[in-house]
């Protein structure tokens, strides 16, 4: 079974058991092994990254039970598409688990030595951990049986060993203590491969799809339409439990080229935890691109997180509550989530540039204190009506700027919110945007319906080289 794919043709939504029942299974075995005195945990031939996170999630949680913790290897096996039987791909696997902290990740099962490797090229290309890899002996024959020898194995796996993709290796069906023997009398000589060096990069996921964000890669488009503020028909569905408009309007948004998906479902009196959860199931498994769940409720966000199958956006945290703000940090680390940081504090909204970059420091800092790490975090200038200050716009583009300089993250933003209660908003957005784009913004949430910001984004990816 699988948590992020719908267990009805009917409803997207449906799953075969919960993410808790799970992570309960999970802890069982875990339980069982640390008890009999195991030394290391593996999660192997792992098919579905949600279900690997329900996993991890069993296993910290004994970990901190227990006040100690053994190894954890993540293992997945792929299907003759190179991706999970999920869908994932390599690159949003790893992201979507890297949060764990791993002795190393790995590919195990799936094909025979030779077919994984251009696989493991990929994994080695974004891991920062080690790289693990047990194949199997070629794949099943018409009898079941396995064709390759131990002496062909070896010699793909020396493959690995010589070009520095992994660390650690193994065998898988169709192996035998004779395979094992030969791998280790091939590898003898070779020198040991040391964890690869990999720049750091910030990344959402989706089930899918991997969207990454930063500098080195063109203006992500965050689409901003799935929210219920100001928009009747919209609203109204969701109060009587109807997702229709919602889901209308994330395809149209993917249709239109959104990279992300931002979801707010903030209606009064409804129950948002539920309404949350239930939303991004059926999105999840529609729409392609990874979601950005704006929410700022610990409660809302976390039956968000457990059916989210990938790294999702959480949008966001802010200073104004240093309860509220340690709950969403310690969910964003438990669950694997990339986060949002907004520069607002309690009873101040700062209308300079320096003062937003003092409380993202902060902000920064207590996540990093939380144990994550700064690829985990997006900063947004926080973007004020223009209709309020003269100076509003100028302080944001500074931000921006500013954010580069002492912190060097991703930077997200509402763009919409410059030309609140202003006459030609979409041309006063474009305009803004633009001159974002300038500034260093990597990720504006838009509606990418507009045809004035599609053109911003088409004249933006060309002068940025993209």
């Amino acid at each position: 079974h699988t948590l992020s794919m719908s267990a009805d043709v009917d409803n997207p939504g449906a799953r075969a058991f919960t993410f808790e029942q799970l992570s309960q299974a999970y802890y069982n075995q875990a339980r069982g092994l640390m008890d009999g005195g195991a030394d290391l945990l593996m999660l192997e031939t792992v098919f579905d990254a949600l279900n690997a996170k329900a996993a991890i999630f069993a296993i910290e949680t004994l970990f901190a039970e227990r006040g100690m913790r053994l190894p954890v290897i993540v293992s997945s096996t792929l299907t003759s598409s190179g991706r999970t039987l999920a869908g994932q791909t390599i690159e949003a696997f790893y992201t979507s688990v890297a949060h764990a902290e791993p002795l190393a990740v790995s590919l195990n099962c799936s094909f025979g030595a030779k077919a994984l490797l251009p696989y493991l090229e990929r994994l080695a290309a974004v891991s920062e951990f080690r790289v693990a890899v047990y194949p199997n002996a070629g794949l099943p024959n018409v009898m079941g049986g396995y064709d390759e020898t131990p002496a062909m194995f070896a010699a793909d796996v020396e493959e690995y060993m010589r070009r520095g993709l992994v660390n650690l290796v193994g065998g898988c069906c169709g192996t035998t203590p004779d395979h094992i023997r030969k791998v280790a009398e091939v590898l003898k000589d070779v020198p040991l491969t040391l964890p690869p060096k990999v720049k750091p990069f910030t990344a959402l996921t989706s089930r899918t799809k991997t969207v990454f964000i930063g500098d080195d890669y063109a203006p992500v488009k965050i689409g901003e339409r799935i929210n219920p503020t100001g928009r009747k028909k919209m609203r109204e569905d969701i109060q009587k439990g109807s997702f229709v408009s919602v889901k209308k309007e994330g395809l149209a948004e993917v249709a239109a080229g959104a990279d992300v998906l931002d979801v707010n479902m903030g209606v009064p009196g409804i129950d948002q935890r539920e309404a949350m959860e239930t939303v991004i199931s059926q999105l999840s498994m529609l729409c392609p691109v990874p979601l950005s769940i704006d929410s700022t409720d610990p409660a809302v966000l976390e039956r968000a997180l457990k059916v989210y199958p990938g790294r999702p956006l959480i949008n966001s945290v802010n200073g104004a509550d240093d309860e509220i703000l340690e709950k969403v940090l310690k969910l964003a680390k438990t669950y694997g989530a990339a986060v949002l940081c907004l520069p607002l504090e309690k009873g101040n909204l700062p209308k300079t540039a320096d003062e937003r970059i003092r409380i993202a420091a902060a902000i920064i800092d207590k996540a990093l204190k939380a144990g994550l790490r700064k690829e985990d975090l997006l900063l947004d200038p926080l973007v004020l009506t223009i209709g309020s200050s003269d100076t509003g716009a100028r302080e944001t583009l500074k931000t921006i700027s500013l954010y580069k300089k002492e912190f060097g993250l991703p930077c997200v933003m509402g763009t919409s919110n410059v030309s609140f209660g202003l006459p030609a908003r979409p041309r006063i957005n474009a305009a803004f945007l633009t001159m974002a784009f300038a500034c260093g913004m990597n990720a504006p949430i838009i509606n990418p319906l507009d045809k004035d910001i599609q053109d911003a984004f088409i004249n933006a990816r060309l002068l940025l080289g993209f």
